[in-house]
C-alpha cells in the first residue's frame, strides 16, 4: 500500500518537474531582452486566466 503511494508521488513529482522544465526551455527561448517584458507580462496573464478557470 505504501509503495502504491510512494509511486503516484513519485509520478506527480515528476510531471511537475517536466512541466517546469519544458516552461523554462520556452522562457529561455523567449529570453531575448526586447521579447522579455512582453513574455513576463504574457506568462502572468496566462497565470491568471489558469487560476480563475481552475
Amino acid at each position: 500500500m505504501e509503495s502504491a503511494v510512494m509511486l503516484i508521488a513519485t509520478t506527480k513529482r515528476s510531471r511537475i518537474i517536466l512541466k517546469y522544465k519544458t516552461t523554462i526551455k520556452m522562457i529561455e527561448q523567449v529570453l531575448h531582452p526586447r521579447n522579455l517584458e512582453r513574455a513576463l507580462r504574457q506568462v502572468m496573464v496566462n497565470k491568471v486566466v489558469q487560476e480563475s478557470t481552475e
